[in-house]
């Protein structure tokens, strides 16, 4: 009996360890699809993997500044959610924003009056790599019987291909030169003058994921990350429930955040790892309509 036992938890432990270091995100998800006895372990590493996953792709885009961007993605009580967490689980990838929510209540804020609440994690953005390309879009919605206040401003965030000293100092010297650009509000509001700013303006209007710098010497592509900063009239404690109320997919549902550790909650596991949902309208039929043609070219099959 004891030698079985101990059989058994190494056999545990190989398949944890298989799962953990040697199964494709796929391979992972069609296991727990079919393989009842295991799907626990495998559910445990998929949250891992999803975790993991998030991390990397964020380390991609912010390089040399992510300690930066993680420090005060902490300190807002910021949270992700949307389609990069759901790309992020599935091993996918795909043209999309990265959503950050900010909470507006108890935190410091730059603009605390509500005319135009600024948070420090979009100062640093800004202030770093970032351009802020959109005007700020100001909506209300309903939670716990009260009407509240959403601020959305969109950013470009700019970063070399590689680290060569002169693709670096393209990219310093190109958000220089178009620091007036980052301050408009709307896209007509770039003043295309010249190749550059065409090229900004058109990455703007059609998420390019580079941009084609004209050094005059040299054409340089810089890397582009679309961010979507989303303040929300409400407390850190609250924002799980808010994605819940407002998302219409609940694929889209999920949320990933930092306390002293990195937290992940998953809203509808198996609809995310059969990439099968309910279709649920919003207020606004036409943009629903849209979003799911757009999730349907994913992979995604909508039940009624």
């Amino acid at each position: 009996m004891i030698v079985i036992t101990i059989i058994s938890f190494e056999m545990q432990d190989v398949l944890t360890y298989e799962l953990n270091n040697h199964l494709p995100m796929d391979t992972l998800i069609q296991m727990m699809r079919v393989n009842q006895s295991h799907r626990q372990e495998a559910l445990a590493v998929f949250h891992q993997r999803g975790c993991d996953a998030i991390i990397k792709r964020l380390k991609t885009i912010f390089g040399q500044h992510y300690d930066q961007f993680e420090t005060l993605f902490q300190q807002c009580g910021a949270i992700l959610s949307g389609s990069f967490v759901l790309q992020c689980l599935l091993g996918e990838e795909w043209p999309s924003d990265v959503d950050i929510y900010i909470p507006i209540l108890g935190n410091d804020l730059s603009n605390p009056d509500y005319n135009h609440p600024k948070s420090s994690l979009e100062n640093f953005i800004y202030q770093t790599q970032g351009f802020y390309v959109y005007h700020e879009d100001i909506k209300t919605y309903d939670f716990d019987n009260e009407t509240k206040m959403i601020f959305l401003r969109q950013y470009v965030w700019l970063s070399a291909t590689d680290n060569d000293d002169n693709h670096n100092n393209t990219l310093k010297k190109f958000i220089d030169d178009h620091d007036t650009s980052r301050t408009h509000y709307k896209y007509e509001k770039f003043d295309a003058v010249d190749n550059n700013r065409k090229a900004l303006r058109q990455c703007v209007q059609n998420q390019h994921k580079t941009l084609t710098v004209d050094t005059g010497q040299e054409k340089v592509v810089l890397n582009t990350t679309h961010l979507q900063c989303i303040l929300v009239d409400c407390h850190k404690n609250e924002m799980i429930n808010f994605i819940k109320d407002e998302y219409d997919f609940d694929i889209c549902k999920n949320v990933f955040w930092l306390d002293d550790q990195h937290q992940l909650y998953i809203h509808a596991l198996y609809d995310i790892i059969n990439k099968q949902t309910t279709f649920k309208y919003t207020t606004k039929i036409e943009t629903s309509e849209k979003r799911k043609e757009k999730y349907e070219q994913r992979g995604f099959t909508f039940t009624q």
